[in-house]
C-alpha cells in the first residue's frame, strides 16, 4: 500500500509521523538528514534516545535487503572506484585517438568526474550504452550534440565491459535491491514512512513502489492545490503523479491525504494555529503567492523579522555576528536555536569564521569537504612522486613538511635552505653531498648528509618494494604496509586530531579521523578495479590521486550547542527558533550558478524535447532550489534575520535577491537597517571584546584621540581588563618614523672591528647608506645571513664579467713593466700599462678572454660554472659577449690618450695602495671611505678620469650623484684625483660606467659581406661609456680622441663648430719645434669647435663637486651619529625600495605619518 501525504510547511510532518508510527516503522530520510531526523524525534517523541522507530537513509536500507536476500556476489565498486577506472578508460581510448571531442581533455581530473556523475544519471534513468547508442542515432540533426555522445558512449560501453562480470557499481546496486525488496521478509507488513524528499531519482522512486508491494509506505511530500503559490509545488506534485502511475503499473494500492484535514482534527493545533501567527507562518503562506498579501502592520510577525543592507561581505558578517551575540547574550537563546544559512560558502564561508571569531563564535560549516590538501593525503602523494618522478626537490619537501615524517622542523628546514642554495634535484639525493662543506664546516655539512641519509633510508623502505612490485594489487599492498607498519600512519593520525581537538580545532580532527578510512577505500577501488593489472609508477600515482580527489568527507557539528552555516540545499533541519540568512543578493538567493557538465543546457533541452531524459534540467534545479528557500523560510518560530551585501569580495556592485524584496514588500512597515558601521550608534559596535577594540582603535585614529563618551569607557575597560591587547592594537596610532638613533657606542660596535680602529665605509656601503639608513642597518649592522642559491644567475654573470674584465685588463698590462717605452708621438714620456693596447689584435684578446675564462669559471663558488647543460650554456654565452666587450675596451683606449692605466686600484690609509682614502671630518670624529677603483686613467695632459665596470643598466647623472643617490664615480674621483708620489692633486677629466652586456644586431637586409661591418659599428655603439666629462683643456679629446659630430666613446657626446670658429690651421706663434702637429691641431680644434651633451665646465663641476662633497659630509655625519631611520630615496619613478629584501622588516608605508620618499629627481 502506498499512501500519499501531502501539505505545506506550516504542518509539523515530523509530529505526524512520530505520533503515528507504530512498533518497528521505517523512517527513510535523505544522507544528509539523518541527524537532524533524530533530533526531531527526540523532540516529538520526548526523549533523549530511540531504537524504534529506526531513521535509515534509502541506500542503507538497500544494502541490508540485499544482505537478508543474499544478494551481494560481485565486488562493489563504489563513486571513487567508477572515478579511477573512467581515468584509465579515458586515457586509453584518448591515446588510440577514439576520442574526437573530448580526447583532448585525457588526464583531467575535472573531466573524468562529470563522466563519472553523467554515467550516474543515465544508469539513474535505465539508460545502456544500447540505450545512448538509440538516443545518439535520433540525434542526426545535431552534429555536434551526436559527436559528444559517441565519444560518451564509447567510454560507457568501455567502462561496463570492464566491470562486466566482475564488479558491480552503486548505482547497479539499485537494480539488485529493488527486485530483492519483495523477497525481504524483514519488511513484510512493516511501516515505512518517506520523510524529508521532493525530488527521487527514477531507481529510487521505483525501489519506494517496490517498498510498497510488502508493506506499508507513507511518503511525505510538502505539496498544496489551489492556493496562490501552487506554482512551487509543481515538482512535488509531478512526483506525486509519478508515484502514482508506478504503483499502477505495478498494482500496487495508493491514495492521497491532504496533512491538513489531520491538522484540523486535531484541536490543539487549531487552537495554536489560531492565537499564534508568527512571521514564518505568514512567509510561508506570502512568499511565493501571486498576489503576495502584506502582513497586517505592526504585528507580533513584522517585529520577528530584521532586514540588513550591508556595505560588503565583512560588514555584513559582522552585523549578523552582533545581532546572534545580542540574541544568545541577552535573550536567552542558545545557538543551537539558531540556523544560518548562506548560499555563497565558497567566496563567504572564510569570511563568516574569521568575522565570528573575533565575536567568541565558533562556525560550523555544513558542507562536504575535499580531502586533496589535507597533510596525510598529501604524504601519500607526494611519496609516490618522489619514487614515480625520481626524487625531485619539490615532492621530497612537500612530502617532509606534512608533519607525518620522523624529522624535525628545524632539520628540515636546514636541510631545504641547503637544497635550495645547491640546487640539488633528482638522482642527487641518492649521492652524498659534495658542495658547501667549505661554507657549513664540517660539523654542520656531516649532520646535513647524515639527514640525506636517513631519508633515503626512509623512503628507500618503500620504494624498494613498490617498484618490485608489478601488478596493482602487489603495489597497494606495498603502500598499505608502509603506511601502516613503516610510517605507523593510523597512530600518528590518532595523535594529530588530539592535539587539534585539545587546541580547538574539532572539524580538523574529525577530518583527520575520517582520512584513513578513505585511504584504505581508495586503495580497495584500486584492488578492485585494476588488482592484476600492471600500471606504472607514473599511473599508480595518478590514479591514487584520482581516487582522493573524487573523495570527500561530512562532518558533523563538533558541539551540541554549537552555530552551524550551510547553504539552502545541503542543510536539513528540523523547527529552529531564529533563522540567520546571509548573502540574500541577486543570483545567490535563488541560486542560478550551474554546476559544470557535459552537456549545455540547451543541448539537454533538445533530448528532452525528443522524450530523451538523460539528467537533471536547470528547470528542474531551480524548482529544487525554490522549494528549499519556502521550506527554510518556514522554519523559524521566534526570529527571521535577512541581509545582503552591496558588494561581493570583490568590490563589484550587488543587487538585492527578489526574495529580500519580497520580503520587504509583505511587510511594508519594516525598515531596512544599515550594517553595524552605517548606523553611527557607538554601542551597536560594542558586542563583544574582541571585535569591539578594532573599533575602537579606528575610532581614536579618525577622531585623533577626541572620541564619544562611549568609546572614553571602553577604553577604560580595556585598560584596567586587557590591557595587553589594548598595547598591542593601539600602539600604531601614535606609531611615528622617528626610529631612535643608535648610541655612539653601538655604532662602534656594529661598524668597526674593534674598538681601536678608525671608522672605515666603502663607496658601495656609503651609497647604500644614502639610499635607505634603515636598509644600511639591517645589511651590515645586523647581517641577516642571504640564502644565496648555487646556480649561474645574474649576480654570478655579473660577478664573472667583472673578474674576467679586470684579468684582461691586468694582461693587457703586464708587456709594460720593462723599462720606458716611446709615445707613438716620439715624446718619450713612461706610458705605464698603455702601449699593448695600441699592439694587440683581435684574434689575440679573443685568446685572452677564452683562457681567462676557462680559469676563473673553475674556481668561482666550487666551480658553479661547470656544475650542468644550462651552467655551460651560460658560460659559451659569456665568453661571446666578452670577446666583444674586450675588443670594444682595446677600440675605446686607442681612441683616446692616455699616459698610465690602473686596474682595481687600492684607495686607503693602507701606504700599499696606489691613492689616499677620502677623509670626512664630522663632529664625532673622522669617517675615512676607503675601497677600489676598477680604472684609474691619467691621461696626457695629466688629467684623472676613473671608470666603474657595471653589468646593470646604470645611467650617471649629477642631479642624482648631488642628492646622494649615486655616489660611487664622484668618490672614485676624489680620491684618485690625489698624486701620492708628485704630493700634488691632478686636474678632474671625467667619470664614467662602463656597462657589460650582451649584443645583438638585426640582420635583416643586410648583405653578408657587410654582417660584420654591422657588428662592428653595433659594438661601438652599444659599448659607449656614460658618465661626464670636464670640458677644460684636452680633456674631451684626450678621453674620446677625435670624431666628427657624435662621439663612439662617450654616449651623449657631440662636437659642434664653435661660434667664433674658424679655419682649422696651425695656432700663431707656434713652435714646430716644441710642439708636435697633432697636438697643435688639437689646439685648433679647441678654438673651432665646443663639446655638448655630457659636459660641464670647470667652472660648473667645481661647483657641483663643492655640493657633493657638502652631501657626503653630512651622510658621513649621520652615520656616525646612528641615523637608522626607514627614509628612502625616490629618483624619477624608482625608489630605493623597488629591489628591497627588508621591506618586511622596516614595514614603510607612506599613509603613516613620518614615513615619505626624500625625492632626488
Amino acid at each position: 500500500m502506498l499512501r500519499i501525504l501531502y501539505g505545506r510547511e506550516s504542518i509539523d510532518k515530523a509530529k505526524i509521523i512520530f505520533d503515528n508510527a507504530k512498533a518497528k516503522s521505517i523512517v527513510l530520510v535523505p544522507d544528509q538528514f539523518t541527524l537532524e531526523a533524530e533530533r526531531e524525534a527526540f523532540r516529538c517523541l520526548g526523549t533523549e534516545g530511540i531504537t524504534d522507530p529506526e531513521i535509515i537513509s534509502i541506500s542503507r536500507l538497500g544494502f541490508r535487503i540485499l544482505a537478508e536476500t543474499g544478494g551481494i556476489k560481485k565486488r562493489r565498486i563504489d563513486k571513487y572506484g567508477r572515478h579511477i577506472l573512467l581515468t584509465s578508460v579515458i586515457e586509453e581510448l584518448a591515446k588510440k585517438g577514439e576520442l574526437t571531442v573530448y580526447g583532448a581533455l585525457s588526464g583531467k581530473n575535472s573531466f573524468t568526474e562529470l563522466v563519472n556523475n553523467f554515467i550516474a544519471d543515465l544508469k539513474q534513468h535505465s539508460i545502456n550504452p544500447d540505450g545512448l547508442a538509440g538516443i545518439r542515432a535520433g540525434m542526426k540533426d545535431s552534429e555536434i550534440l551526436a559527436r559528444k555522445l559517441v565519444d560518451i558512449e564509447k567510454i560507457y560501453r568501455c567502462y561496463e565491459e570492464k566491470i562486466s562480470g566482475i564488479f558491480i557499481d552503486t548505482e547497479d546496486y539499485i537494480d539488485m535491491y529493488v527486485p530483492a525488496a519483495a523477497e525481504a521478509k524483514s519488511l513484510y507488513g512493516r511501516d515505512i514512512w518517506v520523510w524529508g524528499f521532493d525530488y527521487f531519482a527514477p531507481k529510487n522512486a521505483e525501489f519506494i513502489v517496490q517498498l510498497a508491494s510488502v508493506g506499508n509506505v507513507m511518503v511525505m511530500m510538502t505539496a498544496d492545490y489551489g492556493a496562490r503559490d501552487e506554482e512551487i509545488f509543481y515538482l512535488t506534485e509531478g512526483m506525486m503523479r509519478r508515484f502514482e502511475a508506478m504503483a499502477e503499473e505495478r498494482g500496487v494500492k495508493t491514495s492521497r491525504i491532504a496533512l491538513a484535514e489531520i491538522e484540523e482534527r486535531d484541536a490543539n493545533a487549531r487552537r495554536k494555529k489560531a492565537d499564534f501567527e508568527n512571521a514564518s507562518a505568514v512567509l510561508e503562506r506570502e512568499l511565493f503567492a501571486i498576489p503576495a498579501k502584506p502582513a497586517a502592520p505592526h504585528s507580533r510577525a513584522s517585529k520577528q523579522v530584521t532586514l540588513v543592507a550591508a556595505a560588503n561581505c565583512y560588514s555584513e558578517a559582522e552585523t549578523a555576528a552582533a545581532y546572534i551575540t545580542e540574541l544568545v547574550r541577552d535573550k536567552g537563546f542558545h545557538y543551537k536555536d539558531i540556523l544560518m544559512v548562506c548560499n555563497d560558502l565558497s567566496a563567504r564561508g572564510t569570511i563568516i569564521k574569521r568575522v565570528f571569531a573575533e565575536y567568541g563564535i565558533d562556525v560550523f560549516m555544513d558542507e562536504k569537504r575535499g580531502i586533496l590538501k589535507n597533510p596525510v593525503i598529501v604524504y601519500i602523494l607526494s611519496l609516490l612522486e618522489i619514487v614515480a618522478k625520481d626524487y625531485r626537490t619539490k615532492d621530497i619537501f612537500e612530502f617532509l613538511k606534512t608533519g607525518f615524517t620522523p624529522f624535525a622542523r628545524s632539520d628540515i628546514e636546514e636541510l631545504e635552505n641547503y637544497a635550495v642554495k645547491y640546487r640539488i634535484r633528482g638522482s642527487m639525493w641518492k649521492r652524498p653531498f659534495k658542495y658547501g662543506i667549505s661554507e657549513y664546516g664540517d660539523n654542520d655539512f656531516a649532520r646535513l648528509e647524515e639527514m640525506r641519509g636517513e631519508l633515503c633510508d626512509f623512503i628507500g623502505a618503500f620504494e624498494t618494494e613498490f617498484k618490485k612490485s608489478r601488478k596493482a594489487i602487489l603495489r597497494a599492498q606495498a603502500l598499505y604496509n608502509f603506511l601502516n607498519e613503516t610510517a605507523q600512519i593510523p597512530r600518528k593520525i590518532e595523535e594529530a586530531a588530539f592535539e587539534a581537538e585539545e587546541a580547538g580545532a574539532g572539524t580538523f580532527a574529525q577530518e583527520l579521523l575520517q582520512v584513513w578510512e578513505e585511504i584504505v577505500s581508495v586503495l580497495d577501488q584500486i584492488v578492485n578495479v585494476i588488482g592484476e593489472e600492471s600500471p606504472s609508477m607514473k599511473t599508480f600515482s595518478e590514479l591514487m590521486r584520482a581516487g582522493f580527489e573524487a573523495s570527500e568527507v561530512g562532518l558533523l557539528p563538533p558541539a551540541a550547542d554549537g552555530l552551524s552555516c550551510g547553504t539552502m540545499q545541503r542543510t536539513r533541519s528540523g523547527k529552529v527558533r531564529v533563522l540567520v540568512v546571509l548573502g540574500a543578493n541577486d543570483g545567490l538567493l535563488p541560486m542560478e550558478i550551474r554546476p559544470e557538465e557535459l552537456l549545455s543546457e540547451d543541448e539537454k533541452m533538445r533530448l528532452a524535447e525528443n522524450d530523451f531524459e538523460v539528467s537533471e534540467l536547470d528547470e528542474l534545479r531551480v524548482r529544487e532550489e525554490k522549494l528549499a528557500i519556502y521550506r527554510t523560510f518556514s522554519l523559524p518560530s521566534d526570529c527571521l534575520y535577512i541581509s545582503y551585501s552591496g558588494s561581493d569580495t570583490e568590490g563589484n556592485e550587488q543587487k538585492p535577491s527578489p526574495i529580500f524584496n519580497a520580503v520587504r514588500k509583505i511587510f511594508p512597515d519594516i525598515s531596512v537597517q544599515g550594517d553595524l558601521d552605517s548606523r553611527g550608534e557607538p554601542m551597536a559596535l560594542i558586542e563583544s571584546k574582541g571585535s569591539a577594540l578594532n573599533h575602537l582603535v579606528r575610532e581614536i585614529r579618525e577622531k585623533d584621540g577626541a572620541v564619544a563618551e562611549e568609546w572614553q569607557t571602553l577604553m577604560d575597560w580595556y585598560k584596567i581588563n586587557e590591557i595587553e591587547r589594548f598595547r598591542e592594537a593601539s600602539s600604531g596610532l601614535t606609531y611615528r618614523n622617528n626610529i631612535k638613533r643608535l648610541p655612539e657606542t653601538l655604532v662602534q660596535k656594529l661598524y668597526k672591528q674593534n674598538e681601536k680602529d678608525d671608522m672605515v665605509i666603502s663607496p658601495s656601503r656609503l651609497e647604500k647608506y644614502s639610499r635607505c639608513p634603515f636598509a644600511h642597518f639591517v645589511l651590515y649592522g645586523l647581517r641577516p645571513e642571504e640564502r644565496r642559491v648555487f646556480e649561474a644567475g645574474a649576480r654570478e654573470i655579473g660577478d664573472m664579467y667583472h673578474e674576467c674584465l679586470m684579468r684582461f685588463s691586468e694582461e693587457m698590462s703586464k708587456e709594460d713593466k720593462i723599462a720606458a717605452l716611446e709615445t707613438a708621438d716620439g715624446s718619450g714620456k713612461n706610458r705605464e700599462g698603455v702601449e699593448k693596447w695600441y699592439r694587440v689584435t683581435r684574434e689575440q684578446t679573443d685568446a685572452m678572454i677564452e683562457a681567462i675564462i676557462n680559469e676563473i669559471t673553475l674556481a668561482y663558488r666550487e666551480g658553479i660554472f661547470a656544475y650542468g647543460g644550462e651552467e655551460e650554456y651560460r658560460r659559451s654565452r659569456m665568453k661571446e659577449s666578452l670577446k666583444e666587450v674586450a675588443w670594444a675596451l682595446v677600440l675605446q683606449n686607442r681612441a683616446g690618450s692616455i699616459d698610465e692605466m690602473y686596474f682595481e686600484a687600492g684607495f686607503g690609509r693602507d701606504g700599499a695602495k696606489k691613492f689616499p682614502p677620502v677623509n670626512v671630518e664630522t663632529s664625532s670624529g673622522d669617517v675615512f671611505i676607503e675601497g677600489k677603483i676598477d680604472r684609474v686613467d691619467i691621461l696626457r695632459n695629466g688629467a684623472v678620469k676613473v671608470i666603474d665596470y657595471k653589468s646593470g643598466n646604470e645611467r650617471f647623472k649629477a642631479e642624482e650623484a648631488r642628492g646622494g643617490w649615486r655616489l660611487q664615480l664622484m668618490l672614485y674621483l676624489k680620491a684618485a684625483s690625489f698624486d701620492k708620489s708628485r704630493e700634488k692633486t691632478r686636474e678632474p677629466a671625467g667619470i664614467f660606467y662602463f656597462l657589460i652586456k650582451d649584443t645583438d644586431i638585426n640582420a635583416d637586409g643586410v648583405a653578408a659581406e657587410n654582417i660584420a661591418e654591422k657588428l662592428s659599428d653595433s659594438v661601438k655603439k652599444e659599448f659607449r661609456m656614460n658618465g661626464l666629462i670636464v670640458d677644460s683643456g684636452s680633456n674631451a679629446i684626450d678621453i674620446a680622441g677625435d670624431f666628427e659630430r657624435y662621439s663612439e666613446v662617450i654616449e651623449g657626446l657631440q662636437k659642434v663648430k664653435a661660434k667664433d670658429s674658424g679655419k682649422r690651421e696651425m695656432p700663431e706663434g707656434a713652435d714646430a719645434a716644441r710642439v708636435n702637429e697633432k697636438e697643435a691641431l688639437e689646439q685648433a680644434d679647441a678654438r673651432a669647435f665646443e663639446y655638448k651633451g655630457c659636459v660641464m665646465s670647470k667652472e660648473e663641476f667645481s661647483e657641483f663637486a663643492e655640493a657633493f662633497d657638502h652631501t657626503i659630509k653630512e651622510l658621513c655625519e649621520n652615520f656616525k651619529s646612528g641615523e637608522i631611520a626607514a627614509r628612502p630615496k625616490r629618483t624619477g619613478d624608482v625608489t630605493a625600495c623597488r629591489y628591497c629584501a627588508y621591506k618586511g622588516i622596516c614595514r614603510f608605508d607612506i599613509t603613516v605619518p613620518g614615513y615619505d620618499y626624500e625625492k632626488i629627481v
